[in-house]
């Protein structure tokens, strides 16, 4: 005798899925599911973006010509941050604002009674004037290092530093800095290349470089393709 199937029982297909309208056993699509999963593909995406552009390496342009003849203005260079711990002659770039951000900062804290909160959205979203304004520039000295400029040459540490990087007959000058001078602990000592147009260390307006403001190491040019290749 023939069986009457139960109307109440439901037909699974072999790969676990609802049958459709049709009772073919097929996959019926979830226009809000596919939805959601491109939304959270696109999220991840960024989050991924952004942890290589702020922890892992950056791309960059070159805005200026104190690096010359080494780096031109508007070249293209990638910029490694994982790790990275200052080297005498490594190129990186900087954050010339850090200083005056962070004086800023604690004055807030103190004189304001700023919440931890607003110090988040200050270090995040600061004021124009004390906005990262990056420079590029090449590592001379590092902490303790005695800095000493005399006759168009460096000396670190009392030895004569070759730079070959340098255009030949570049001036040297000390400018405003007094030397010799040591570099204070948590700081570095940097210059351009192209000396007498740079503004650097020996300015009072940048100085030492505190160490949390390196942003990177300079390691590679991409644009323009006639100078692709490492930078030295």
């Amino acid at each position: 005798m023939e069986e009457t199937p139960n109307k109440d029982e439901i037909t699974i297909s072999n790969d676990g899925a609802l049958p459709d309208r049709a009772g073919n056993g097929k996959k019926v699509p979830s226009v809000k599911r596919e939805i959601l999963e491109w939304v959270f593909a696109i999220l991840v995406a960024v989050a991924v973006t952004l942890i290589i552009k702020f922890f892992v390496f950056d791309i960059v342009r070159v805005d200026g010509h104190s690096m010359e003849s080494t780096l031109q203005n508007e070249d293209k260079i990638i910029l490694w941050k994982l790790g990275y711990e200052p080297k005498r002659q490594d190129i990186i770039v900087l954050d010339s604002n850090y200083k005056d951000r962070e004086a800023e900062l604690e004055r807030r804290k103190e004189e304001e009674g700023m919440s931890g909160l607003e110090a988040l959205w200050f270090e995040l979203f600061p004021p124009e004037e004390y906005k990262n304004y990056p420079y590029i520039k090449r590592v001379i000295g590092l902490p303790g290092d005695e800095i000493d400029i005399r006759d168009n040459q460096v000396y670190v540490n009392g030895e004569l530093l070759e730079e070959p990087y340098l255009d030949e007959g570049i001036a040297v000058l000390p400018n405003q800095l007094e030397v010799p001078v040591t570099v204070p602990e948590g700081y570095i000592f940097v210059m351009g290349d192209n000396r007498p147009k740079s503004l650097d260390s020996r300015s009072d307006e940048l100085g030492f470089v505190p160490l949390e403001a390196v942003a990177g190491k300079a390691v590679f040019r991409i644009l323009p393709f006639s100078s692709f290749g490492t930078i030295q």
